[in-house]
């Protein structure tokens, strides 16, 4: 019985990012064995890299913040993290957001880009995104929740 897409998928992207992270040179490499045969083009290959560092400095913002960081810290030590371990991706990332191959790819990494800088920025203020804390219940007023730095910063950076 052959493998399930999602394996040769997961295969093929481990195979890539492993590369891509060795040579550290912004390039994704297209020789793989059986990567054109799992992904329909480079902007499917490219939105799999993306989601595969958003899920992985996800995580990290909730780790690092599990080990006692306060949030903002938390932050920023999850993205120096992440980049250190995916630095062939985040180079990547960084040059097709810079110069991409088509306006469907800029399109989506300018997308991905946003909702990494929100979920950067409210990270911090946002209670449900802890888990370090148990939730409290919404206060009563209408006034705005109080912001940290972090997201005073990354708000600042994409308006």
């Amino acid at each position: 019985m052959p493998d399930p897409l999602y394996r040769q998928r997961y295969r093929a992207l481990k195979l890539v990012i492993e590369e891509m992270d060795r040579r550290r040179d912004g390039v994704i490499p297209s020789q793989v064995a059986e990567l054109w045969e799992v992904f329909e083009d480079d902007v499917d290959l490219v939105g799999a890299l993306q989601m595969r560092w958003y899920t992985r400095l996800s995580g990290r913002i909730d780790f690092e913040q599990s080990r006692g960081h306060d949030r903002d810290q938390a932050v920023v030590s999850a993205w120096r993290l992440t980049h250190a371990e995916m630095p062939g991706v985040r180079m990547a990332l960084d040059r097709l957001l810079e110069s991409p191959t088509c306006p469907q790819m800029g399109l989506m990494l300018a997308k991905a880009q946003r909702n990494e800088h929100i979920m950067v920025a409210l990270w911090p203020v946002l209670p449900g995104f802890t888990t370090t804390a148990p939730q409290r219940s919404a206060p009563t007023s209408s006034a705005p929740p109080a912001t940290s730095r972090t997201s005073q910063t990354f708000n600042a950076s994409i308006q």
